[in-house]
């Protein structure tokens, strides 16, 4: 005679894993991933004027594309350090906040501290379920005496809180059993550590939005404004483009980038061999110690002064804009 095996459930593959921890670490890496596109944001912002003076430093200096990358590498590592330094930021409010927030919550709820002589059976049915937990630290216990039936817990390491409101004590006279079970309940989220991890990534997101989110916002809005505005630049003088000899050298943002002349892109984009403006390629221009291209090289520290003849210092010179005459 067969006998027939014992049913077993099929598997769901869509069922996601009732895990806090990993749930707890998607969060915080969401909040990461998050911070880190608003710091990218924000530091291309603040940056700016770097990244594209470097640009035109790098179209001068030309050659390979490791020669470009180790052009753009100071600019590209302040933008690093400012992301780091917006990470750091955000730790270190998400600690505050970690650590404050028990504090917050009794101020906000106007939560009493509970004095054990008041009611000594509570005390010792608390100190009985307190046992039974294994918790290596007992919370304290707050009152909330306008509170419904259903305690609560709350807090962090070292400083977690067991709520008893008005009417879990009413139930605690009423119906003992009923009582110890909703204490129960509430001292396995301590024992399991779920409070600890769901305040870590309250206090997270909390950081995020404040440090994160909301300058980002403000740069959002910024731009949004500036775009409705219109050209204003230069009290509403530049409403064109900024290319040409008489453009790149009228001292006028003439296309509301912010940035005039030489120091405007679009003036640097015809090669040095063509133009006749933004340029420091001449014996008398590189010998006049200005940095007549605004490149932030002066004379023969400018690669377009390599090799002129005329000025002998320049003639055999290493420029600073990387390599050699």
């Amino acid at each position: 005679m067969q006998t027939k095996s014992p049913h077993r459930p099929r598997l769901d593959l869509l069922r996601f894993p009732s895990d806090t921890g990993l749930r707890v670490a998607l969060l915080i890496a969401a909040a990461l991933g998050t911070s880190l596109f608003a710091y990218q944001w924000l530091s291309l912002g603040l940056l700016r004027t770097a990244f594209l003076r470097a640009a035109q430093a790098c179209e001068r200096v030309g050659g390979s594309i490791s020669t470009v990358k180790a052009c753009l590498q100071p600019a590209e590592r302040m933008q690093a350090g400012l992301i780091m330094l917006g990470l750091v930021l955000l730790i270190g409010v998400a600690g505050a906040i970690f650590w404050a927030y028990p504090h917050m919550i009794i101020r906000r709820k106007r939560l009493m501290a509970y004095d054990p002589t008041s009611m000594p059976d509570l005390t010792a049915t608390l100190a009985e379920l307190f046992t039974q937990a294994q918790l290596s630290h007992p919370p304290r216990v707050l009152l909330d005496p306008l509170g419904r039936a259903g305690g609560w817990v709350f807090g962090r390491a070292r400083a977690r809180y067991l709520v008893l409101p008005g009417g879990l004590l009413a139930t605690f006279l009423n119906d003992p059993a009923a009582f110890r079970a909703v204490v129960r309940h509430e001292l396995a989220h301590l024992a399991n550590r779920d409070v600890d991890l769901t305040f870590l990534s309250l206090s997270t997101w909390y950081a995020v939005g404040l440090v994160a989110l909301a300058p980002l916002s403000l740069s959002l809005l910024a731009e949004v404004l500036r775009a409705d505005a219109g050209p204003r630049c230069d009290a509403g003088m530049g409403a064109g483009a900024e290319e040409g000899a008489t453009a790149c050298g009228d001292g006028i943002d003439n296309d509301c980038d912010g940035f005039t002349d030489c120091r405007d892109f679009s003036c640097g984009r015809d090669a040095p061999t063509t133009r006749t403006w933004c340029i420091e390629n001449t014996a008398t221009l590189c010998n006049d110690s200005m940095d007549n291209d605004s490149d932030r090289f002066v004379d023969c520290d400018d690669r377009d002064c390599c090799g002129v003849r005329e000025v002998s210092s320049c003639a055999m010179s290493t420029y600073i804009g990387g390599g050699r005459c």
